[in-house]
This record gives C-alpha cells, sequence and structure tokens, in this order.
C-alpha cells in the first residue's frame, strides 16, 4: 500500500537580491513541486517584483539548465511584466539549475533530490 497519496505539492520562495550591481532591484523567486508519482515531479518556477515594485525588471532572465549546463527553456522579462512563469517535469532523480540574469550579473543554483524523498 502507496503511504503517499498522490499528487503532493510543495512551494518555497526566496528573495534574489541584486543590491548595489543593479541599483537595489529584487525579485522573489517562487518554486512549486508537485509529485504526481513516486518518480516524477511537475516543477513551477514563478517570479515576482519585490520591496513594492510593480513590475520585474526589464531584462531579467530565467533558464533552466540540464545537468550538463545546457539551456532547456528560458524566459526574459518585458518592460511591464509583472510576473513570469516556467513550467517543466522532471524525474525525481534528475538534477537541473535555474539561473536568473539581470545586467552583468547572474546567479544559478543547483536543484537535485534530497535523499529522504519527496520533495526533491
Amino acid at each position: 500500500m502507496d503511504s503517499c497519496p498522490y499528487p503532493v505539492r510543495v512551494s518555497r520562495g526566496k528573495v534574489i537580491d541584486w543590491a548595489i550591481q543593479n541599483y537595489g532591484q529584487a525579485v522573489v523567486l517562487v518554486m512549486e513541486l508537485i509529485s504526481t508519482t513516486p518518480e516524477k515531479v511537475e516543477i513551477y518556477l514563478q517570479l515576482y517584483p519585490a520591496r513594492n515594485s510593480t513590475y520585474l525588471p526589464p531584462g531579467l532572465q530565467v533558464v533552466v539548465l540540464n545537468k550538463s549546463e545546457t539551456s532547456c527553456m528560458e524566459e526574459e522579462a518585458r518592460s511591464a511584466d509583472y510576473w513570469l512563469q516556467l513550467h517543466f517535469d522532471v524525474q525525481l532523480t534528475e538534477r537541473f539549475s535555474v539561473r536568473l540574469a539581470l545586467g552583468y550579473t547572474s546567479i544559478t543554483k543547483a536543484m537535485q533530490r534530497r535523499q529522504r524523498g519527496f520533495p526533491p
């Protein structure tokens, strides 16, 4: 008998701040994980403006990289975007990275499965 009914959802958010390099611009990165089977996870990456900003910084890029650091998908904020979202599926053991870039500054975060099981 399966002890974990599907789907299972987990959401987490983090403020990404470019402070000095980009005049105090910050965004909120939200990742929602939805485990649909024991082997597969749907991922929603969402970016929102922070610090009372209405729009995302124009030119902000979000890039999903595979384990070989090759771009799998990307999106770029325009001048009046309230938010961005990328949606994709991964196998539970699959590794990937998320790169956020604004101007000459970029931040890359590797994502991998925790040893305890879901969430990755």
